[in-house]
Parts: C-alpha cells; sequence; structure tokens
C-alpha cells in the first residue's frame, strides 16, 4: 500500500515532486489545528513548516512515522511529545546556512553604513545628509557571535575574509579547536563578549535556556557604538527591553530578521526607527536555499518510510523508545 505523506504549508515544488515519486502526497487546505486533526490521521509521513505540531494534534496522528522539518529550528513542534509517542523528527539543518550567513553579513553592514536612513534622505530630497559622517567601517571592527554552529562559524569566516573583522564567540556547547579552527577567539563568559563586541551577532536555536538571554542587563554592557544583529529567533531577545535600549541610544542599532510576534504589530515601535533594519524572517528564504531545504527535509521522509535511518534526527533518542514506529514497522518488514 503506497504511504501518505501530508505537507501542512506550501513549499517549493521541487520537494512535492520528490515525495510524489513514491507517496500519495497531499498539502493541508490551511494549517489550522481542526484541519490538520483531520488531514494528519492517515498520514504516515507530515512535512511542516511553522504550523504549531502540539501535543494534542500528534495523538490524532495514530499512523504517523516521522515528520520532517522544513528548515533547521524545530520551536515549533513538542518534541518531546513526538518522542513519547514514538514518532521521528527529522530537520534540514545545513540547507540555508549558506543564505543565513550572507544574510547576516549584508544586514549588520547595511546598518553600519546607514544604507536604510541615507536611502529614505536621498528620496527626501535631503542630499546633504551625506555629510553626517555617521557611517562606520567594518574594518577592524570585532564582531561577537553567540551561538558558534554551522551558521555561526561561517559567518565568522565570511567577515574576517571579507572586512578583516577579528571574530570573539561564546558557546559553552563548542569545543576550544573548533573556534580556533575557524579564527575565532572564545569568550568565556556571555558577558565578556558583550562588552567587547562593536556587532553582537545571535545565531542560537530557541529553547528554555536562551529564551531571554539578551534583555535589559546584558544590552547595559554592550559599547553604546554597537549594533545587535538577531537572524535565530524572536524570543532570545527580550524585545521591550531592546526597544527601550534603541530609544535610549544605550545602543546604536540593530538588524532583526526575527520577532517576539511574526508579524509583528503595526504599532511595533521597532517599525519607526531608522538605526533599525528589518526584514520578514527571510534570512533563510533565497530560492536556492528553499530548494536545498526542500530536498532536504523530503529526503528525510524519503529514508524513513523505506526503512533507511534518516541523516539529521533531532530526536535520536526516540531510536531507544520502546514505542518507536520506524524500529517496530521496520522490524515487521513494514517500511
Amino acid at each position: 500500500m503506497q504511504k501518505n505523506v501530508l505537507i501542512t504549508e506550501r513549499i517549493h515544488e521541487s520537494g512535492v515532486h520528490d515525495l510524489e515519486q513514491y507517496f500519495n502526497v497531499r498539502v493541508a487546505p490551511d494549517p489550522s489545528f481542526d484541519t490538520l486533526a483531520r488531514e494528519i490521521r492517515d498520514a504516515d509521513g507530515v512535512l511542516v513548516r511553522t504550523a504549531p505540531i502540539t501535543r494534542e494534534l500528534l495523538q490524532e496522528a495514530q499512523r504517523l512515522v516521522v515528520m520532517a522539518r522544513y528548515g533547521a529550528g524545530y520551536d515549533n513542534v513538542d518534541v518531546a511529545a513526538m518522542t513519547e509517542l514514538g514518532i521521528l523528527l527529522v530537520n534540514a539543518p545545513t540547507a540555508n546556512t549558506i543564505s543565513v550567513a550572507e544574510h547576516t553579513l549584508i544586514v549588520f553592514g547595511a546598518v553600519s553604513k546607514m544604507i536604510r536612513p541615507y536611502d529614505l534622505a536621498v528620496r527626501a530630497h535631503q542630499f546633504n545628509t551625506r555629510n553626517s559622517f555617521q557611517a562606520r567601517d567594518l574594518h577592524d571592527k570585532t564582531l561577537g557571535i553567540i551561538g558558534f554552529g554551522k551558521i555561526g562559524s561561517l559567518v565568522g569566516r565570511k567577515s574576517h575574509a571579507a572586512f578583516d573583522m577579528p571574530v570573539i564567540a561564546y558557546d559553552p556547547y563548542i569545543p576550544d579547536d573548533n573556534i580556533l579552527r575557524y579564527g575565532a577567539t572564545r569568550c568565556d563568559t556571555l558577558e565578556e563578549l558583550l562588552k567587547t563586541a562593536d556587532i553582537v551577532s545571535l545565531h542560537v536555536p530557541l529553547t528554555t535556556e536562551t529564551t531571554g538571554m539578551i534583555s535589559r542587563a546584558q544590552l547595559a554592557l554592550m559599547k553604546p557604538s554597537a549594533i545587535l544583529v538577531n537572524i535565530s529567533r524572536g524570543g532570545v531577545v527580550d524585545e521591550p527591553a531592546l526597544i527601550d535600549a534603541l530609544q535610549r541610544q544605550v545602543i546604536a542599532g540593530a538588524a532583526l530578521d526575527v520577532f517576539a510576534q511574526e508579524p509583528p504589530e503595526q504599532d511595533n515601535p521597532l517599525l519607526q526607527m531608522e538605526n533599525v533594519l528589518l526584514t520578514p524572517h527571510s534570512g533563510g528564504l533565497t530560492l536556492e536555499a528553499v530548494i536545498r531545504v526542500a530536498h532536504q527535509a523530503a529526503q528525510g521522509i524519503t529514508d524513513t518510510l523505506f526503512g533507511r535511518q534518516p541523516k539529521f534526527i533531532v530526536n535520536p533518542e526516540v531510536l531507544q523508545h520502546p514505542l518507536c514506529r520506524f524500529v517496530r514497522l521496520k522490524a515487521e518488514g513494514k517500511l
């Protein structure tokens, strides 16, 4: 019997094509709970973008063997519930690394060079703004990277190669050798990095440990000339504290691809600040990246449903769980 794969939201057609070669594929008409609860009941695999995957929803998925997250992060998925129910969660952790790293360099460069206020000034016939002399070089400015994984380390390498920026990093989970290999210097504490860096760039997942890790006290440690870059998750930064720090000129500017609420409310003060560059959670959404993500996420589902252990498993402990559906069905010869 052909297996069923549910796609919760629109993805690049290349991923759909990959899955349609082997499975009965359908795209949910909308990602609401009621719709997904109905559609997921006979699904053997699910590919999800941003729809909330709760325990209640998963309990409707009695046939579900594997879920693939369309991207690297998975904070919209109840991973603990998936593991308890014996369901594999896979992701696409390397597919958008290049795109997000490039985006990071471009936005902090744009803030440093005052691209947005200069653009607005020219359009408003205020050409003499060029004589304000407020734009800054990147050369020899210290880049502080919080989270030195695949994306963070690539940001460090590209920044040093392109702009001769000294790179410092804070990541208690990365060995010294890995940090040194990419030409960075380890900071033993977050506070040390914040006090030293001219540009602070966040590249961490949203977890209980990282939620609100940049708040009022941390912002107060930064240089008045510093720029904060958040391309990770909105919840990593205390947004009201950031707004206050920008309004009081505690720091000089920010580049944000993510927000506490997405999309942000129309009255969010960040939308009115010329020293803040905003993008719509799009750092990893270049054409090339979404194609790579689509292929990688689809491959995780395909491998699993053909009885092959997928390459990128978010919850590998599920393989030892007595209720693991992948292990059971493979042993029964049903995969």
